[in-house]
C-alpha cells in the first residue's frame, strides 16, 4: 500500500477579499474531493486572500499510480479550474 500526501500552493488572482476565497476554495475542494476520491482541506494561509495552500492525501495500491494521481490533480487544477499553482511539494511512502 502506498500513502500519498502533497500541499499545492495556489495562487487566487480573481479573490479580492477572505470571502471571495472561501467560494473559490470551496469550488476547488468539492470538485478535487468528488472527481478524485482524496482528503483535502486548507492548511496555510487563511488569512490572505490571494493564497491558498491545500494539503492532499490518499493511499493507492501501486507507486506509479499514486504519481499518476498526484499529476491528473495538478492538471486538473491548471487547466479545468484554470488556476496558476504556484509550488507543489508531495510525497509517496510505501507501506508493507
Amino acid at each position: 500500500m502506498f500513502v500519498g500526501i502533497a500541499k499545492i500552493k495556489i495562487y487566487i488572482g480573481d479573490s479580492y477579499s477572505l470571502k471571495d476565497k472561501r467560494k473559490i476554495r470551496y469550488k476547488i475542494v468539492e470538485r478535487l474531493k468528488n472527481k478524485y476520491n482524496i482528503s483535502i482541506m486548507e492548511v496555510e494561509d487563511q488569512d490572505i486572500h490571494r493564497s491558498l495552500i491545500l494539503g492532499i492525501s490518499f493511499t493507492h495500491l501501486t507507486e506509479s499510480l499514486s504519481e499518476k494521481l498526484i499529476q491528473n490533480i495538478v492538471n486538473f487544477i491548471e487547466e479545468k479550474l484554470g488556476i496558476e499553482i504556484m509550488d507543489i511539494y508531495y510525497e509517496i511512502i510505501k507501506f508493507e
